[in-house]
């Protein structure tokens, strides 16, 4: 018997280093953590104990300059991000291939990791949530494995969105959703998923943000971790929306949702940055 418990946390330490290597490559269709109840249970984890969780209701706001805080600069101009997506029981773009620096005067959040995707958004302005939400993660080195004690240095950006016009940049992710509308599916092969993405066209034309202490809001729940709320939503369609809303999970049926319910705030610091 001892032996086998031995084994057996071997096995989920293995399995949580992978969790982690995915870092936010991976969205669930809500966070009822059904499949990772064991995993969660066995190390007593910081999902449930974490006192910087995220999402938040960001509502008290002190006032602060943008110099308060390390200088990130989201990546401007056309930069050529090969990405594969993943349908681990929610959808994702994964970054594979070379990771552009984005911040050459130093290594805060100098590496992009990867996008994750929530609808309805997570975070919520003074009780009101968002249509769509997306979050992309930058890290202090190419390989996640590396970032697990720099935290500090990590950043993830929010960014929010209400149903409006189409959004070009995010039509080019939407429309190869239908690769992997299975669970546990991804574009790998050569040729699947061939785009060019900017990142910067991610953002509104205001750079204004909240900023907080947070958490990556799938396991691991890794905390603290710079998280950055641009203020100003940008516009997606309903029916790229409806897109990721038709993304199957294990059981067959839709993810008609994607998120994780708020987390208090406790004794956080929220910051507001006007540009």
């Amino acid at each position: 018997m001892r032996m086998f418990s031995e084994r057996r946390r071997i096995e989920l330490a293995i399995l949580c280093l992978a969790a982690f290597v995915q870092l936010c490559v991976s969205v669930s269709d809500d966070f009822s953590p059904e499949s990772e109840k064991e995993l969660i249970h066995w190390d007593d984890s910081i999902c449930y104990n974490g006192t910087s969780q995220s999402p938040t209701n960001i509502t008290h706001t002190i006032p602060a300059s943008e110099e308060d805080f390390h200088k990130f600069h989201m990546p401007v101009g056309n930069k050529e991000l090969q990405l594969y997506l993943v349908n681990n029981n929610g959808s994702v773009a994964a970054l594979v291939g070379p990771k552009p620096s984005c911040t050459p005067d130093g290594d805060y959040g100098e590496y992009f990791n990867s996008i994750m995707f929530r609808w309805p958004g997570e975070h919520a302005i003074m009780g009101q949530k968002h249509d769509f939400e997306m979050i992309l993660s930058f890290a202090n080195m190419a390989d996640p494995n590396k970032n697990r004690n720099h935290l500090d240095k990590s950043i993830l950006v929010v960014i929010l969105a209400n149903i409006g016009k189409v959004h070009s940049e995010l039509e080019k992710i939407v429309a190869h959703l239908p690769l992997v509308t299975r669970p546990y599916s991804e574009t790998k092969k050569m040729g699947e998923f061939n785009e060019t993405l900017d990142l910067s066209k991610f953002l509104s034309h205001s750079k204004s943000f909240y900023q907080y202490k947070g958490s990556i809001s799938k396991f691991t729940c890794n905390e603290p971790i710079d998280v950055r709320v641009f203020k100003k939503p940008i516009t997606v369609s309903l029916h790229q929306i409806n897109q990721f809303r038709k993304l199957e999970k294990s059981d067959g049926s839709k993810i008609v949702e994607s998120f994780r319910e708020q987390q208090a705030l406790n004794d956080r610091k929220v910051y507001s940055v006007d540009i």
